[in-house]
């Protein structure tokens, strides 16, 4: 028999332990720095300077010729109705020719819920203002369209479920038509892996699915709205717009109760949209369920006191993150979208304001400087609930200066060219609409953001880069970053309020026709909220 010593069995423990960690150890370090690369690319957000307002305009000419901003806004609504929501739904539109009478095309959207959703909140802000101001008449138009984009919606549930109500499934469409209305959206009767008919007495109906968390955001912002700031005793109209949305929202918490909060498809299938909070802080059941316990209190408030002591839910509520400002920038407004609705439904003041320090601290912070008119006036809107709102002021950026950043952002549509329309004018109409034509020197400057030139040339030109030049496909990196973000006046025609980040990109529409018009709201609501909240 073989006699074995032990004298150098640590020795060949630590080796064979060493041996075994290796991998583990290599695959740590590597993926630590990817996640580096992605955070040094991101963190210039954290040191961009406020905004520069010796290129904003006066704010005594801006508050001395209101109206502007006021006959803008009906412009812009009236657009709205009588153009761009054929079906109830808003969508982008080409006109036929410059008199600007006749719609040639209505465009095609994967994002029909959201554009609702959004239009749907621009009118109960216009709703709230019209109350608080006393104007019966723009009351009435208000009451009108939060009618009609409570139509679409009861459409969009009612469609790919066959009704509306508990009883049916809650599947939420992204876009619906019926088939009398073909015409308007003859895209959606087209073979697609989305596309489908409807169910029941709605099969010749066409839905498009596969709805992810984004659309869902514009679900949850538009009934937030409704049962926030539509009052169910003013008229029969306003009624029915709040019991609506009530059964709608009935109807899409059973239904994701029922599938165990995942969204299905038109075949049954999980689409990869998960609502479940697996990981702390997740918000998409936490704010239905506030959205539920709001419409049904005695159903749902249980469930919804739960959902927010269920993995610290309530401590650690917030969207989006630094990473989001430089990729999936379009994340950030869907955040912005589901902590809006949130926050104004909590009737707990203390975990109200718990929430709105979350929103500040681990959302506001990473988009406070980027001149995002919607971001900034959701900021004041919430300052607005506080006793005190200086606790959360930025001495070098206080909300004076912001309420001045958003007021120069909507006067801009004016003085840029958009004062009839957002459409897709060249540089003949519009001829300061790109980012090098900019009136403003430091963004025609077009400084770019050097810890992303750094590590561009580490991809390219070290030994190393190339295992991590995948990432490049992530943060695309042959677009530059630039330091300075575009304004509305060097903005081409696009939904401002969530498409792309305006670090990107030269801007404008260069080669445009002025044919092409985008749904207002990226004017709306935001003007809308900020006379619902008395900031302007």
């Amino acid at each position: 028999m073989r006699i074995r010593t032990r004298k150098n069995l640590k020795k060949k423990n630590a080796a064979i332990t060493l041996l075994f960690l290796l991998p583990l150890i290599s695959f740590g370090a590597y993926v630590g720095l990817c996640l580096y690369i992605l955070d040094d690319v991101a963190s210039f957000t954290l040191n961009l300077d406020p905004p520069n307002t010796e290129y904003f305009h006066k704010l005594d000419e801006i508050l001395g010729n209101s109206t502007y901003l006021e006959k803008m806004a009906n412009i812009y609504d009236n657009q709205m109705e009588e153009f761009h929501m054929p079906t109830n739904i808003s969508v982008d539109i080409t006109f036929t020719n410059d008199t600007y009478t006749e719609v040639e095309t209505w465009h095609g959207t994967d994002n029909g819920a959201l554009k609702i959703g959004y239009t749907l909140a621009s009118q109960c802000f216009r709703y709230k203002a019209a109350v608080e101001e006393g104007d019966a008449n723009e009351l009435l138009n208000a009451t009108r369209m939060v009618k009609k984009c409570v139509s679409a919606f009861s459409n969009m549930m009612a469609a790919p479920n066959g009704g509306i109500g508990p009883n049916y499934p809650g599947t939420p469409a992204r876009f619906v038509c019926a088939p009398e209305n073909r015409k308007y959206h003859p895209w959606i009767f087209e073979e697609h892996e989305r596309h489908f008919n409807g169910t029941g007495k709605y099969q010749k109906w066409r839905v498009r699915l596969h709805t992810s968390r984004d659309e869902l955001a514009g679900y949850y912002l538009g009934f937030a709205c409704v049962l926030e700031f539509v009052d169910p005793d003013n008229d029969a109209e306003s009624k029915w717009c709040v019991d609506r949305v009530k059964l709608l929202v009935e109807q899409m918490i059973e239904g994701f109760r029922k599938t165990n909060w995942l969204v299905l498809g038109g075949e049954g299938e999980p689409v990869g949209s998960d609502l479940n909070p697996y990981f702390e802080g997740s918000m998409w059941q936490l704010t239905l369920l506030r959205i539920g316990a709001t419409a049904l209190p005695k159903k749902y408030d249980s469930l919804y006191q739960y959902a927010a002591a269920k993995m610290l839910s309530m401590n650690e509520a917030a969207m989006g993150g630094k990473q989001n400002t430089v990729y999936d920038t379009y994340a950030l407004a869907f955040g912005m979208d589901v902590e809006f609705a949130l926050i104004m439904l909590e009737d707990n003041p203390k975990l109200q304001y718990h929430y709105i320090k979350n929103f500040e601290h681990k959302f506001y912070k990473y988009v406070k400087y980027h001149r995002n008119a919607f971001f900034n006036i959701a900021h004041l809107a919430f300052m607005t609930l506080l006793d005190d709102p200086s606790k959360f002021e930025d001495e070098k950026y206080n909300n004076e200066m912001i309420r001045w950043d958003i007021l120069d952002q909507l006067w801009r549509f004016n003085t840029s060219g958009w004062g009839n329309g957002i459409k897709n004018y060249n540089l003949t109409v519009r001829p300061n609409s790109t980012r090098i034509t900019s009136l403003n020197p430091e963004i025609a400057n077009r400084e770019v953001n050097p810890n992303k030139e750094k590590w561009r040339d580490f991809f390219d030109n070290n030994v190393y880069g190339g295992l991590f030049s995948w990432l490049e496909d992530v943060i695309d990196f042959e677009d530059p970053l630039y330091l300075l973000p575009l304004t509305v006046s060097e903005m081409g025609i696009h939904s401002f309020l969530w498409e792309h980040s305006k670090f990107y990109g030269e801007g404008g529409n260069p080669n445009g026709d002025g044919l092409s018009q985008a749904v207002p709201t990226s004017y709306l609501v935001v003007y809308w909220m900020g006379k619902a909240f008395d900031i302007f």
